[in-house]
């Protein structure tokens, strides 16, 4: 993941990377897949506890992902602090992130990798 500063808007961005090599087991149609799930994001609108999704292409072997920069860390580099909160911080947490799982259910789509490096908070 790299934060970029858009040079048209100066706004702040994350870009996530991975590595789609042209010599892997994917041929063009299973790549033009990758790329319509991830632009399946693009119809979801604004939610609270969600990365907002920009834009997304491939370049040099790469799938590029463009979305909102969050300032904060994430539930993994939190997660120890989190250790001597009071349950109901834990479970406002929980629900939040639930919320977003419920949301993108009923659009139609599936998180397939939820885990504590993927989850951000905006707010300390």
């Amino acid at each position: 993941r790299f934060q970029c500063k858009k040079k048209f808007d100066g706004c702040e961005y994350s870009i996530d990377v991975i590595e789609v090599p042209e010599n892997s087991f994917l041929n063009d149609g299973e790549r033009q897949k990758i790329i319509s799930e991830v632009f399946a994001h693009s119809i979801l609108c604004s939610h609270p506890n969600m990365v907002n999704y920009f834009s997304s292409w491939f370049g040099d072997s790469k799938l590029y992902i463009q979305t909102e920069y969050c300032r904060l860390e994430d539930l993994e580099k939190v997660r120890p602090k989190l250790q001597n909160q009071k349950e109901f911080h834990s479970l406002n947490i929980l629900s939040s992130i639930l919320s977003a799982l419920k949301y993108l259910h009923h659009k139609g789509l599936v998180h397939l990798y939820i885990n504590p490096n993927s989850i951000f908070f905006t707010t300390p």
